[in-house]
Order: C-alpha cells, then sequence, then structure tokens
C-alpha cells in the first residue's frame, strides 16, 4: 500500500510539473484557445458546477484564513465540502449519463 501512495505521488508531482513547464512556455500560452477555454463553463453543465463550486470554496478558504477563531474554521470546513461537492456530484452526474446513454 505504501509503495502504491508513493507512485500516485510521484505520478501527481509529475504531472503537476509538467503542468507548470507548459504554462510557463510563452509560445504554448499563445497557442491556446482562449475564447473556447473562456467559453467552456458556460457550455457545459459540469465544467460549469466544477467551476462554480471551486471559485466558491476558493472564496471561502480565503475568508477562513482572514477570520480568526470558530468562525474561520467553521468557513474553512464549509470550504473543503464545497470543493468536495464540486468534485463528486459532477462525476456522478457524469455516470448517471453515461449508464442513460448505454440503455
Amino acid at each position: 500500500m505504501p509503495l502504491a501512495l508513493l507512485l500516485n505521488a510521484r505520478r501527481i508531482w509529475r504531472a503537476l510539473a509538467a503542468t507548470i513547464r507548459l504554462l510557463t512556455n510563452i509560445e504554448v500560452m499563445r497557442a491556446m484557445p482562449w475564447t473556447y477555454i473562456r467559453r467552456l463553463p458556460r457550455t457545459n453543465v459540469r465544467i460549469g458546477m466544477i467551476t462554480a463550486t471551486l471559485s466558491v470554496s476558493l472564496v471561502l478558504s480565503l475568508l477562513a484564513l482572514a477570520i480568526s477563531g470558530p468562525m474561520g474554521s467553521e468557513l474553512a470546513v464549509l470550504a473543503v465540502f464545497v470543493a468536495i461537492f464540486g468534485a463528486v456530484i459532477p462525476s456522478a452526474r457524469g455516470l448517471k449519463l453515461r449508464s442513460r446513454s448505454k440503455r
């Protein structure tokens, strides 16, 4: 089990490094289809849900950092729940739609 965790952590690290390399390459950034990327959350419901929930989670996380005491910790917990909701619900919706298309 620890080996599997280590391999997954290594895979995630390599993916993040590759993403950073791509985002720091000026030629790649100029070649990106920015109008399509900007329009994607409005045209694809799943990506729109993920974008909205992660944006709300980011705002709640920043508020949790700014507010001290029990209110800040409650906001941090809420931010985590919103992020989990944003990751799980669109995936479940996609599985539901995929199972309908197989019938």
